[in-house]
């Protein structure tokens, strides 16, 4: 019995403790749910509160100080907004969408997501932003405050009447700067004996002045030159520092040259600001007006639509009596004209872009636009690389082939008096003066020695003096490709010989017969002297900016069609990685590597030197299945379209020379790990031994497959026996290598700006900077006297410019 109560004992006791454990284990679970609901709830944020703070928010973000580091980061043309951080997740996102609502777009720039708008569409912004402040503002006063605030604005409103009825009166810089003196000197005083007046505040001078808050006034009120009544009553409101804005600023903000936020947008908004008033007014400004205004009448100045006026072609021909043929391009022409002067002639570009409704108007547009931005960089004397432009216009005529030659006959012509019913007249001329035709004269500066790869083939040997003139002439191809980068943030898209002109330095007669011409080069802490011999003292001028980009807000985005330039030349992160490679500078850096080693062996790598290197068949076949896949999902859509109206398969035998040429890398480079079907194609014919098809030898197909591949491996072996650059028998490649080697760090560079890895290529002024140059450096202490001197980038000229 005593054994029958204990094991009752005993199950009871048991049945308890789980059924405690389990309560303990609901409580605990409770308590748990209760801390985690604590912890996700948030207190809502009321509608009228949330509206506030992203009208305060956008308000801040539009501040002149915050958008002008922005635009230094990204790029001038738009306002920048970073999203925030500190809020929760759903007012950050409900946030951002009230922001394309408002027509702000997303962009990633620089890795970073931003949201922009054109800096025309920020005013109308701001303006009901600040309207609706001002509402929320009236709905949370009570009607005691309203009243007050009624009686307030009625005088304001008659004083403004009576300011209204007030003339301005237009006074000189110099009298402006007396009266401001006097005025400032005046209050300062009373100012300083209010303070001094205190015991604490005695014989501290310097501190009374700072306590009067005085001493921060802006430096200056901005004058613009008296242009128009028009002008000065669009840009009153705009142009002039209030007390209570100068009074924001700092020491530090002087440096970045700030200016108000409103007549920043005044200026960009170029709908309201004829190319007059731009040249007349805002040029005057500051240097970042300046610079923002010359964009402005560039891109004006190559929409032809709004140009209403074309040029009679007779008074081009009376100016320009005799002209001769040069050559032409795709959609251009180019003649040299020679300007009448006195008894003399002096020689002058013409390039003439044709407009065909609907067809290549925007390359044209590119070229007109960024050969006076470039141009620009040469007059203020950031540059001197770059051919100076120095008239545009437009004409309904094509020149006349009696006038100034054609084609057929590329002969020096004299204009004729009268003209006459030539079949080549625009009247008859088909090509000429038709429905729909409109031609851009481009009038520039003329460059005697021709384009860099024709100098190059007139020389003995197809080959120019390495440390003496190939040195001193890529330092002034690499020069400027930096300035317009810098400058720009210009893309040329299209590097070539081809498109580096000569120019006479010593036309002029500067120099003495015999000796050398000196140029100086300031760069940051570094000087560069050039001392071209008297033979080859020549500018090296880049040139053909048809296919140029500057719009920061495309870099990193992946790239176009328009990167397609000339074929042989074609980055070979492109043919590897397809559509998803970002658009950037350092594909120019790749184009410049292989135009230095044209200029190394004077020869062209792929269409001179190696033209008989021809991709392998069968590895044409495996590129094709991927390069021309018709799959939605294909990476390579922009090659596939390129490789259509490509007959020659010149990318094929591009991709494979330059294999053959530089060799295969041991590692996948980074940016064709998102589509490495190229990559294990050519690890499957160049390197058959690492594949796993290799091994199948007992299978007649395998077997078959790899006596294919080890064809192609043996082939691929012989053309690197003959063109591998570091060891290839070919006599312009060793000759070409022995060159590099002469100079120190000369065959390095070549290797590090032609890298299979864009990230690994050098930027410009690391190439300037580098060991190849080292013997045109020069002390930067000693006083040279050079002919020439480009020091805009020394570092002591840098703190005087943006």
């Amino acid at each position: 019995m005593s054994r029958k109560n204990n094991r009752d004992k005993m199950k009871a006791q048991h049945e308890l403790d789980l059924r405690l454990e389990k309560e303990r284990k609901e409580l605990l679970k409770k308590k748990r749910e209760r801390k985690a609901k604590k912890v996700t709830v948030t207190k809502k944020v009321p509608s009228k509160v949330l509206r506030r703070m992203r009208l305060l928010y956008l308000m801040e973000q539009m501040q002149e100080s915050r958008q002008s580091k922005l635009c230094e980061k990204y790029g001038y043309g738009h306002a920048f907004i970073d999203p925030i951080s500190k809020w929760n997740e759903n007012d950050n996102k409900a946030f951002l969408n009230w922001l394309v609502s408002l027509g702000f777009e997303k962009k990633t720039l620089y890795g970073q997501t931003i949201y922009s708008i054109p800096i025309k569409e920020t005013e109308k912004i701001i303006e009901k932003a600040t309207d609706k402040i001002n509402s929320l503002k009236r709905q949370n006063t009570v009607a005691n405050t309203v009243a007050i605030q009624r009686k307030t604005v009625s005088p304001l409103k008659d004083l403004f009447k009576q300011l209204d009825a007030q003339s301005l009166e237009t006074i000189t810089i110099a009298e402006h700067n007396r009266i401001l003196s006097s005025i400032r000197h005046e209050q300062i005083a009373i100012a300083m004996e209010k303070i001094l007046s205190q015991p604490s505040a005695r014989k501290k001078r310097d501190r009374a002045r700072r306590l009067s808050n005085l001493g921060r006034l802006g430096r200056r009120i901005s004058i613009v030159p008296y242009a128009s009544n028009d002008v000065n009553d669009r840009l009153e409101k705009t142009l002039c520092f209030t007390q209570q804005y100068a009074t924001k600023l700092k020491r530090s903000d002087h440096k970045k040259f700030l200016i108000p936020v409103k007549a920043l947008q005044s200026v960009i908004c170029t709908t309201y600001l004829s190319t007059a008033e731009l040249n007349n007014v805002v040029a005057f400004v500051s240097r970042e007006w300046r610079n923002m205004a010359i964009r402005t009448i560039a891109w004006r100045v190559a929409d032809y639509s709004n140009q209403t006026r074309r040029k009679n072609m007779l008074e081009v021909y009376a100016a320009y009596p005799r002209g001769m043929y040069l050559a032409d391009g795709a959609y251009k022409d180019v003649y040299k004209g020679d300007w009448q002067r006195g008894i003399y002639f002096d020689d002058m570009y013409f390039y003439i872009g044709t407009y065909r409704l609907g067809s290549l108007q925007h390359i044209i547009q590119q070229e007109v636009a960024h050969s006076l931005l470039i141009s620009e960089l040469v007059r203020r004397r950031w540059c001197p690389n770059f051919v100076e432009i120095y008239e545009m216009f437009l004409s309904d005529e094509y020149p006349r082939n009696d006038f100034w030659g054609s084609p057929a006959g590329k002969t020096q012509k004299q204009a004729k008096s009268e003209p006459t019913n030539d079949p080549s007249s625009p009247a008859n001329n088909a090509r000429g003066h038709s429905q729909g035709h409109l031609y851009q004269y481009i009038q520039m500066e003329y460059c005697d020695g021709g384009d860099l790869e024709h100098f190059i083939s007139l020389q003995v040997n197809q080959m120019l003096p390495f440390e003496s003139v190939v040195v001193p002439f890529f330092f002034q191809m690499v020069f400027s490709l930096f300035c317009a980068q810098e400058r720009l943030h210009l893309r040329h898209c299209d590097i070539k010989l081809l498109n580096y002109l000569l120019c006479d330095i010593n036309h002029k007669g500067l120099a003495k017969d015999g000796e050398n011409m000196s140029i100086l080069y300031g760069i940051e802490k570094d000087k560069f002297l050039l001392r071209l011999p008297p033979t080859f003292s020549y500018w090296v001028k880049l040139a053909d900016f048809g296919t140029a980009n500057s719009a920061v807000e495309n870099i990193g985005q992946p790239i176009s069609i328009d990167q397609f330039t000339t074929l042989e030349n074609t980055p070979i992160e492109y043919l590897l990685g397809g559509d998803r490679i970002k658009q950037s500078m350092k594909a120019d850096t790749f184009s410049l590597g292989l135009a230095f080693f044209h200029l190394c062996t004077g020869r062209a790598p792929y269409e001179e030197i190696m033209a008989d290197v021809r991709c392998p068949e069968h590895l044409v076949r495996d590129l094709k299945a991927v390069w021309m896949s018709g799959r939605a999902a294909s990476p390579f859509k922009l090659v596939r379209q390129v490789s259509e109206d490509d007959k020659d398969m010149v990318l094929y035998h591009t991709l494979y020379r330059f294999i053959v040429l530089f060799g295969l890398p041991d590692e996948q480079p980074s940016y064709a790990h998102d589509s490495p079907a190229v990559w294990t194609v050519l690890q499957k014919h160049l390197r058959p031994q690492k594949t796993s098809s290799a091994r199948t030898l007992r299978v007649r197909k395998g077997r078959s497959q790899v006596e294919t591949m080890l064809s192609i491996a043996e082939t691929y072996s012989q053309d690197r026996q003959l063109y591998s650059i570091a060891d290839g028998t070919n006599d312009a490649i060793a000759r070409g290598r022995q060159r590099l080697a002469s100079v120190p760090g000369a065959m390095e560079l070549l290797l590090k700006m032609t890298d299979f890895d864009p990230e690994q290529r050098p930027t410009l002024k690391t190439v300037i900077q580098g060991s190849m140059f080292a013997s045109l450096r020069v002390d930067n202490q000693s006083t040279i006297d050079a002919d020439f001197t480009y020091d805009a980038y020394y570092t002591a000229n840098l703190a005087q410019e943006v």
